[in-house]
């Protein structure tokens, strides 16, 4: 929902329809960072409020986020192929992967956010290799690439 408007009172309209449609509508939404039910928030109504229920997700921890991590890089990590698989360890060594996974932690601690700073940090590592062919192929990143994404 924070990508559709960062104000809440154009969100207001929606509530409302879900409201005044309440046995055939219902409306799930998803937002990081919108106080849309804050006591703090006076520009939405309270009407348009009535009946929403709030389910919040605590962020992810550094542990959980790096076992997430892991689970989705296991494919690479233990290919049968072994020159996969130690192409992978050299790519992303596990230091790396512990302080992506703290630095993204104390920040957000949005597994999405993990990926995408993940990404960029690949992109840095490629960008940044000499011009010897088998560093091209196979970049190492590194804590100074995570920090730099």
């Amino acid at each position: 929902m924070d990508h559709i408007s960062a104000d809440t009172q154009a969100l207001s309209p929606l509530f409302t329809l879900a409201h005044s449609h309440c046995r055939s509508l219902r409306l799930v939404g998803i937002a990081n960072t919108h106080p849309l039910t804050s006591s703090s928030n006076a520009t939405v109504s309270v009407q348009s409020l009535a009946g929403v229920q709030t389910l919040h997700f605590t962020p992810y921890t550094p542990e959980q986020l790096l076992t997430i991590l892991q689970a989705r890089l296991a494919p690479l990590f233990k290919s049968e192929d072994a020159s996969t698989a130690e192409g992978a360890k050299k790519l992303l060594p596990v230091p790396t992967l512990n302080l992506l996974s703290k630095k993204v932690a104390a920040q957000t601690g949005d597994v999405r956010a993990v990926f995408e700073v993940l990404r960029g940090a690949i992109d840095v590592a490629v960008q940044a290799v000499s011009s010897n062919l088998l560093d091209a192929l196979l970049p190492a990143v590194t804590p100074a690439h995570v920090i730099s994404a």
